[in-house]
């Protein structure tokens, strides 16, 4: 939501204003690019930890490995995030500087920095802190028993 609302600011602010925040605050559609670029990387680099097969080993071996993705995973997550954040508060600080309607000219700067100083960091921060995500695995299943398999192929 983050990534289309940054896209979103990005063109409506370039459309609406096709030249004078462009020229006044070195704003226009490169950062809407750039957020389709961070989303893009993200969900690649999301997908490729995650569809990575796992090893086939001890129960220790699963534990760390599943340990390390989730790791892995969620500071990859906080950091897009937290990139996607400043990204959106630089379209929307640049954005209320620019308009002449007196609402968003005192509103937009203030709700930028918000995502600048407070979503941003507490995204890379909280998103990404190791303990608050678990892995709940179900029980292995167990494999054949020879008595089992007798009982099948004579019923």
């Amino acid at each position: 939501m983050i990534a289309l609302a940054t896209v979103a600011v990005g063109v409506l602010a370039h459309w609406v204003y096709p030249g004078r925040i462009a020229e006044s605050f070195r704003f226009g559609p490169g950062s809407a690019v750039a957020a389709a670029a961070v989303l893009v990387t993200t969900e690649a680099a999301l997908r490729f930890m995650t569809h990575r097969r796992q090893p086939v080993g001890s129960t220790s071996q699963l534990t760390l490995d599943d340990a390390l993705r989730s790791t892995s995973i969620h500071r990859t997550a906080g950091a897009g995030l937290a990139m996607l954040f400043l990204l959106l508060g630089f379209e929307l600080f640049s954005l209320g500087g620019g308009t002449d309607i007196p609402a968003l000219r005192v509103t937009l700067p203030w709700v930028g920095l918000v995502c600048v100083f407070f979503c941003a960091p507490a995204s890379w921060l909280h998103i990404g802190h190791p303990c608050l995500w678990l892995i709940r695995r179900s029980a292995p299943r167990r494999a054949n028993t020879p008595t089992e398999a007798q009982s099948r192929t004579e019923t």
